[in-house]
């Protein structure tokens, strides 16, 4: 494609692309997921993203596995890396400099029995909805 000229076409084809989005009054979110969104992620995603842009968004989505988990969301200059790999490379980062705290094992056993005496003495329970759809950590509730 390069050799034939076709990439400055390309080029072209995004400033265009976002010229349409600003005379729109629309923004372009480009979201990339370790695994493909399902529509009810994606119109949440399309509802929170409208919500805080305040700006009616189109999305862009890819599928990247490398990221393990969560995703990056990237509009106009501006990035969110929620990435499992990403924050993996900070805990890395973090270890390699020291700056993770000095905890002993006497004061991690110390909080667990602390939380373990006092589970559920606060607990309150209410019914909210039903779950028809647990998979990968992520449990779908119906509410109603």
């Amino acid at each position: 494609m390069v050799s034939r000229g076709r990439l400055g076409l390309i080029k072209i084809l995004f400033v265009i692309l976002r010229l349409m989005d600003a005379h729109r009054d629309e923004v372009m979110a480009e979201v990339t997921s370790a695994i493909a969104m399902e529509t009810e992620q994606s119109d949440a995603l399309l509802a929170t993203l409208k919500a805080a842009l305040g700006r009616d968004v189109r999305i862009e989505a890819k599928v990247d596995p490398s990221l393990l988990g969560g995703m990056i969301v990237k509009v106009g200059s501006r990035l969110v890396d929620n990435s499992i790999a990403n924050q993996l490379t900070q805990l890395q980062r973090n270890l390699k400099r020291g700056s993770v705290m000095n905890i002993q094992a006497a004061e991690i056993s110390a909080i667990l029995k602390e939380e373990i005496k006092n589970f559920g003495s606060q607990t309150e329970v209410a019914e909210v909805g039903q779950v028809p759809l647990v998979g990968d950590g992520i449990a779908r509730v119906r509410i109603g």
